[in-house]
């Protein structure tokens, strides 16, 4: 039986050299002599100054417009996940922070559909609009979220988070300006009742800054227009809602894409991103024609589609019936922590509907995921350059009036004052000494220190972990399986930076039986659906020896 373990030199001119050889010329034949002095003519060369007056600063903006596929847009298919894959992350990160149980909506609508088919037709242009019931944005960031590359509030904040960088969804509205031509259109309801802001803006790479061509307010959030889409009428009034979405954001792209179902798509994403998000209610309207002649390979086999007839007999089934012994110290097993008193399986809830041109991934659990905290940087997670950096920001903030003994304090974790005392007198400073006295050589010397120090390890509480329970439920709205378990370790750390890993694994049931088994990858809650063989979990599952539960497994191979 299969199991499904879930985590978590200058090019040539190629033209050039079809070209017959010319023939030599003769003597006779050369180019006149210019000069008194009989010498060839030269070509002007470039000097110091002409070369100065080329030179000018890029934007990372324009560096990025030319070098999209580092973002993630290799390919018409891939660049349609990826934006869709963006905004999904940014509008779970809003709903969380906000303490918003989350509900979002994908719509993807084929612009093009009178275009030819077959699998090898050219990409098409969509439009992808995702909405969801977060705080919204207030109208002044709104340039600044969505027109500029590298603007966030989460790069410099040692806290768990889907995004870091503020680079995703400015991203997706370039790439899809630089293939459309068209403006992304926002809109955004920070306040219930108020009108929404109404927002069509297209970034300017040179400049990497927003041109807004469309700034108003209206009434018509969640737009009308998506409510009124042919695919969505099973649904009824309950699709986009004003209950539902009393205040949120809305974003738009049209692009130029490929909607393909199956391995690496969109539909993919949103269900593994379900999985990871039990407590996310994730709703997808699929394009009203897709590839033809795609074989549709079911994502997670066993996938139900609307209703759930056999939950019971999968309920008794469940493996959180069957506790294991001999548990590694910091380990639950089967979906059952030392106070559980029951069986997760007792509150199945609804499983995945899948209506054809609309899937809903409902909400399984009514509890947001933990509240992470900002942590400092631990003294062995940094390196002796961000240690001088840190020094520097520290003098600035200071007016350089601050000490190294408060420095180490207030700027990193786990550093008591006695501890902060002991690198003070290791480097042969005192506790008055100002952060600004010390040079180069100190702080190599300090660098030194935080490395043979014994320090308590970083505290954990940036961790926001699914758990056992919640990884559970996730797989049981999406995967009939047999036997269910979970497992989540206790927190640990590695070069000053806290980690936790979680597994689950769904086996038997409706599941392939010939197939080998499939290793699903989650970092931070997020789907990684690219470069599998280069994680250490898969090499993890790879390694183990699944003929000790009457697997065929082929050498280094994953398990059937």
């Amino acid at each position: 039986m299969a199991q499904q373990p879930l985590l978590l030199d200058s090019p040539t001119d190629p033209s050039a050299a079809m070209e017959e050889p010319k023939p030599r010329r003769s003597r006779a034949d050369s180019p006149a002599k210019s000069g008194k002095s009989g010498k060839s003519a030269r070509r002007p060369r470039a000097t110091a100054e002409s070369m100065a007056k080329g030179q000018r600063d890029i934007a990372v903006s324009e560096f990025f417009a030319k070098n999209r596929h580092l973002l993630g847009f290799d390919n018409p298919r891939k660049a349609l996940l990826t934006t869709v894959k963006e905004a999904v992350d940014n509008s779970l990160d809003a709903c969380e922070e906000a303490g918003i149980l989350p509900s979002i909506a994908v719509v993807i609508e084929d612009l093009q559909p009178d275009r030819p088919s077959g699998r090898a037709s050219k990409a098409s242009r969509y439009r992808v609009s995702v909405v969801d019931n977060g705080p919204g944005i207030v109208r002044k960031q709104v340039e600044n979220v969505f027109g500029r590359l590298l603007f966030g509030s989460k790069f410099h904040r040692l806290k768990m988070s889907r995004g870091q960088q503020g680079i995703g969804i400015s991203a997706a509205g370039m790439y899809g300006l630089i293939t459309t031509g068209r403006p992304m259109l926002i809109q955004t309801r920070p306040k219930a009742g108020a009108k929404a802001h109404h927002i069509e803006l297209a970034m300017n790479t040179k400049a990497n800054r927003a041109e807004v061509t469309i700034d108003e307010t209206t009434d018509d959030f969640p737009l009308q227009r998506l409510r009124d889409l042919p695919q969505v009428r099973e649904l009824g009034d309950a699709f986009l809602s004003t209950d539902e979405f009393p205040t949120g954001t809305s974003v738009s792209i049209e692009l130029e894409g490929k909607y393909q179902r199956g391995r690496g798509s969109v539909d993919e994403f949103l269900e593994l991103t379900a999985i990871a998000n039990p407590h996310a209610k994730i709703t997808l309207v699929r394009p009203t024609r897709t590839i033809e002649d795609e074989p549709e390979a079911p994502l997670l086999k066993g996938k139900r589609k609307r209703g759930s007839a056999a939950s019971s007999e999968r309920d008794a089934r469940a493996s959180a019936d069957q506790p294991h012994a001999n548990t590694p110290p910091g380990v639950h097993t089967n979906g059952l922590a030392p106070t559980d008193h029951g069986s997760p399986a007792a509150t199945t809830p609804d499983t995945t509907q899948d209506l054809g041109p609309v899937v809903v991934f409902p909400r399984a659990v009514d509890d947001l995921p933990p509240e992470t905290k900002e942590i400092q940087p631990h003294p062995k997670g940094v390196e002796l350059g961000t240690l001088l950096q840190m020094l520097k920001d520290f003098e600035e903030a200071e007016r350089a009036s601050g000490t190294l003994y408060r420095f180490l304090q207030e700027r990193f974790s786990r550093v008591s004052p006695s501890t902060a005392g002991d690198f003070c007198r290791g480097i042969g400073v005192t506790a008055r000494t100002r952060a600004s006295e010390i040079d180069t050589a100190k702080a190599e010397r300090l660098f030194k220190l935080f490395q043979d120090a014994k320090l308590p390890p970083p505290p954990t509480d940036c961790l926001a972990p699914i758990g056992v329970q919640q990884l559970l439920k996730g797989m049981f709205k999406g995967v009939r399986a047999e036997f269910y378990a979970a497992s989540s370790r206790s927190p640990d750390v590695y070069r000053g930076r806290p980690f936790l890993i979680e597994a689950a694994i769904a086996f038997g049931g409706d599941l392939a039986k010939d197939e080998a088994a499939r290793v699903i990858r989650f970092a931070n809650r997020v789907p990684l659906l690219y470069q599998q063989s280069a994680c250490s979990s898969f090499k993890a599952t790879t390694e183990t020896n699944w003929r000790n539960y009457d697997l065929q497994q082929p050498r280094g191979g994953l398990p059937v």
